[in-house]
């Protein structure tokens, strides 16, 4: 780094950035202008923290990287568990800008630098999540009137309303998709392997074309469907997901894993892992593993899934 470049952490919020820099605070709005201005006054070569806040960090990051400075993205839950196991006890604005430089100066070397996505791949982004807002609230919709007969008949238009808003959305994904480099071709290939349906292929299209994984383990670890130990001496604990990347991500390929143990080239793959005892919701994660490295392989060769390669045991996992 250079001699006056800063480690600086930033609580963000809708309306206002709380900064945090060798131990001092200071604000500012959460516009635009303000934020072109501040960051002209970062010394070059700072670097700059920030937790995920729903949407509300993407200008300054913008504005930040613009200015060549580097950026990380952390997770919340990371920044919280950082905060306690340095004593600290109090939660505001202020602790919270002043952690997120703490950490960032202590751990920078071990983490990934944000990248800032392409113009049409933060839409992709935008449009997948709303899509998974919407059929979630539609099925809010449809449970809380499940027993009430009379309220769900009245409340048909508005089912309806939802599946062609639902269908608009959906449009709007497939025609980004096809505006990506080469993005149609590879949508195909994916939706080649057996419970890879259009909206899989459509994010890990995505995805894939956003970031550059170098080996599928990586790729699965970005998922969060890396097993968790928990061992300690003699003792081989419990593994389970470290679920640590999008939860968009992880229902979408689950979904995937149960229409694809319904196939024919996974069937003997399912009943394998059942034979060993596995419980089923096990069994779905093994199968969505699988499908995340396969989806990999294919984009990666840009040949289509062969079926061949799959045995009782399951598909080979490329690294």
């Amino acid at each position: 780094m250079q001699a006056n470049a800063q480690f600086i952490g930033i609580d963000v919020a809708k309306a206002e950035l709380v900064i945090g820099c060798a131990g001092q605070v200071s604000t500012l709005a959460n516009e635009p202008a303000q934020i072109e201005r501040w960051v002209r006054s970062v010394p070059a070569g700072s670097v700059l923290a920030v937790e995920a806040s729903g949407g509300f960090e993407q200008a300054l990051l913008g504005a930040a990287h613009t200015a060549g400075l580097r950026c990380y993205l952390l997770n919340p839950a990371d920044v919280r568990h950082y905060a306690r196991a340095v004593g600290l006890r109090s939660k505001t604005d202020r602790v919270d800008a002043l952690v997120l430089a703490r950490y960032v100066q202590a751990e920078h070397a071990h983490l990934h630098p944000w990248q800032r996505p392409a113009a049409l791949q933060r839409e992709l982004d935008v449009l997948l999540k709303r899509r998974a807002m919407l059929v979630k609230t539609r099925q809010q919709v449809r449970l809380a009137l499940a027993d009430q007969h009379d309220l769900l008949r009245s409340a048909k238009a508005l089912l309806a309303q939802y599946a062609k808003l639902l269908g608009a959305v959906e449009r709007q994904i497939r025609d980004k998709i096809g505006l990506l480099s080469g993005g149609a071709a590879q949508l195909r290939l994916l939706r080649s392997i057996p419970g890879i349906g259009w909206l899989n292929a459509a994010y890990l299209t995505n995805l894939f074309n956003r970031i550059a994984f170098v080996r599928s383990d990586s790729l699965v670890a970005f998922a969060g469907l890396d097993p968790r130990a928990c061992d300690s001496g003699t003792m081989r604990g419990r593994r389970r997901l470290s679920k640590r990347g999008p939860a968009l991500m992880r229902q979408l390929l689950y979904n995937a894993a149960m229409a694809a143990a319904r196939s024919e080239t996974f069937q003997s793959m399912k009943q394998a892992l059942a034979a060993r005892g596995l419980p089923i919701t096990a069994i779905y994660n093994i199968i969505a593993r699988k499908l995340l490295r396969i989806a990999w392989a294919v984009f990666k060769t840009q040949s289509p899934f062969d079926p061949a390669k799959v045995g009782p045991a399951g598909p080979a996992q490329p690294t």
